[in-house]
């Protein structure tokens, strides 16, 4: 029997949702400032990754290709 791993998803979604809103926040006024800078994509991604995971977000394993 396969061990149930904790967390889930939806949390994981609602987390990463989170993070990215936070991280586009700096991007979003740098825009307005009349620049933009790729490496504030980059923290929008690390952003979303960190609350995916801050709330539970669930590792889902790969599934071999048939």
């Amino acid at each position: 029997m396969a061990k149930k791993e904790p967390g889930s998803y939806g949390a994981g979604f609602l987390g990463a949702l989170l993070g990215g809103l936070i991280g586009a926040i700096p991007w979003a006024l740098l825009y307005l400032a009349g620049r933009v800078a790729a490496v504030l994509g980059l923290l929008i991604g690390w952003l979303s990754e960190k609350g995916y995971r801050k709330l539970g977000g669930k590792t889902a394993r790969p599934r071999p290709l048939s």
